[in-house]
């Protein structure tokens, strides 16, 4: 077992730094590939002496294929006994700083905590809660010294087998064999790996919208909802509910209602118990949206409005975000958001987190609520950029790229019918946590968006999607009464996933998710 002295000494940097010379080695042997396939025996060559050769080349790819593996093994294990010693080390940092506090005692050798305090009967209240502390923090130590010994036995034992000579590069290219995963997830089972990794994965989604353009007398109104429903990859069901112009106009959450003006934009998310009850709201939201009675008739769009308010509101809801948006050339000035944008642009303040944002499609200059954006240049991308009281505090940048692209820039690798025209999505998250989000907002403030992107590519939180789309219904209707032509327009598509990769921040493995152990 290990014990505190030993945790807070070792230093997890070294790991990561013999991870990344080991991954450079691997790249090295991966990109041996063509001249492996180019020194096979010509089909020309025949004799003896050709199948002698022929037989010399298999070994030695063999044997080249196995020590890609051995080296890919060994990375990532370094790569995740790194992170896993790193955040241990902090946990236990943690629960001493508690300790010295609270005036506990702590036992660098055996991990035993006590309190050396003496209390009267007058304190009982006083010494049930250090009880309670000591208690958290004596858990807190165990469980921070099992993860690291774990981590090292993980380590040692990808090492040991390494020596051996036991880890099989397999039958397939050199890029095949080193693709490898750490030790410490040897014998997990699909649907296990799925539970640890996809938290913050979406298996599949249900994207269903409403438009309402209406007339009445000199006056027209345009309203769009679109419902983004998305299952996880840990089972969880969520919803983002997306209302523009007068559709969301008698929203009210926390206290704050949305203005009914052009442009105004409400974004909710919505939480659903299970699958079943998600559904059943998409089902409803187009009936509720077009029950209307002859009391409506003379306020045909109103009516719309408050039938999509009393229904959302029915809902749990876990976000509320309102804001403005521009379109292509326009500028706005608002108490959210000021700027101009070229393309399309949300500003938005979220009444639930507290928390400004920015989603910014094409590109767009802007500042938010007063305070800088920390967007002083051109940003070619598109994604969701969050700020609190101390500015940026996360960045989530999405997209569509080539197969061909992503297996570059990313060092993902991807199966051959996606590695050349094919596009997979792509989402990069950068937060605090990571190492690297200084960096990364000092380029975004800089306007060196393509730096920013380039950091994000080497070391954000990373999830590449290769997905099916559906398109499961698309119908328009018009309604001509005596004061309003009322049209309405829905749809439904769906989004598969058919195969699934992750990446944590800074490590150099992929994880490969498999989506029907996620769905099973």
């Amino acid at each position: 077992m290990v014990t505190i002295a030993e945790l807070l000494t070792w230093e997890s940097a070294s790991l990561d730094t013999a991870a990344d010379g080991l991954y450079r080695t691997r790249r090295d042997l991966v990109d041996l590939q063509d001249e492996v396939d180019d020194s096979r025996v010509p089909l020309s060559w025949q004799g003896d002496a050709a199948t002698a050769a022929s037989q010399q080349h298999a070994a030695l790819v063999d044997r080249l294929r196995d020590a890609t593996a051995e080296v890919a093994k060994v990375a990532a294990s370094l790569d995740l006994a790194g992170s896993d010693i790193a955040a241990a080390r902090k946990d236990l940092e943690g629960a001493m700083d508690t300790a010295s506090k609270h005036g506990f005692t702590v036992d660098t050798t055996s991990g035993e905590v006590t309190d050396p305090k003496t209390y009267d009967d007058e304190s009982i209240f006083e010494r049930m809660s250090e009880e309670i502390t000591l208690t958290a923090v004596a858990a807190q130590i165990s469980a921070a010294l099992t993860k690291a010994a774990e981590a090292d036995a993980d380590l040692a034992r990808a090492m040991t087998a390494a020596a051996n000579g036991t880890i099989d590069g397999g039958n397939g290219s050199l890029g095949d064999a080193g693709d490898q995963l750490p030790a410490g997830l040897d014998g997990m089972t699909p649907e296990e790996i799925a539970a640890k990794y996809g938290e913050d994965v979406v298996i599949d989604s249900l994207r269903a919208w409403l438009g309402v353009e209406a007339e009445l007398a000199t006056w027209e109104i345009e309203g769009y909802a679109e419902a983004q429903y998305q299952v996880m990859g840990d089972g969880k069901v969520v919803m983002a509910l997306t209302l523009e112009a007068g559709l969301g106009r008698e929203i009210e959450v926390a206290g704050a209602e949305v203005d009914a003006s052009a442009g105004g934009t409400t974004t909710l998310e919505l939480t659903f118990k299970d699958q079943a009850e998600a559904d059943a709201f998409l089902d409803g939201l187009d009936d509720a949206a077009s029950d209307l009675g002859l009391t409506d008739m003379g306020n045909v769009p109103g009516a719309v409005a408050s039938n999509v308010a009393n229904y959302v509101m029915d809902q749990d809801i876990t976000s509320f975000r309102t804001g403005v948006y521009g379109k292509v050339g326009t500028e706005f000035d608002t108490a959210v958001a000021q700027g101009e944008a070229e393309g399309r642009m949300d500003g938005y303040y979220d009444w639930v987190s507290e928390q400004y944002g920015i989603t910014i499609a094409a590109s767009a200059d802007a500042s938010l609520g007063g305070q800088d954006s920390g967007l002083s240049g051109s940003a070619s991308l598109s994604g969701d950029i969050k700020f609190d009281g101390d500015g940026m505090s996360s960045a989530v940048l999405e997209g569509r790229i080539s197969g061909a692209l992503a297996n570059d820039k990313l060092d993902v690798n991807l199966p051959a019918s996606t590695s050349t025209g094919q596009a997979v999505d792509v989402r990069l998250t950068m937060d605090e946590d990571n190492p690297k989000f200084d960096e990364f907002k000092s380029a975004i403030a800089s306007g060196d968006v393509d730096r920013a992107v380039d950091i994000a590519y080497s070391d954000a939180d990373v999830v590449v999607r290769s997905t099916t789309l559906e398109t499961y219904a698309s119908e328009e209707h018009e309604v001509d009464i005596k004061v309003a032509e009322l049209e309405v327009e829905y749809g439904a598509e769906g989004e598969l996933a058919n195969r699934i990769w992750v990446r944590e921040g800074g490590q150099g493995y992929w994880v490969d998710i498999d989506p029907e152990a996620a769905r099973r």
